[in-house]
């Protein structure tokens, strides 16, 4: 799966759940965004 495609759907998802959790799962995939970017 595309990385960018995936934070997306990270991003779409958050507008409609919040919480701890999905929180985390946000910050994580914009890690993964940040690492992919730096290589």
């Amino acid at each position: 799966m595309n990385i960018f495609t995936h934070i997306q759907s990270l991003k779409d998802r958050i507008k409609v759940v919040s919480g701890s959790k999905y929180n985390y799962c946000i910050t994580t995939a914009f890690k993964l965004e940040e690492v992919d970017m730096n290589k």
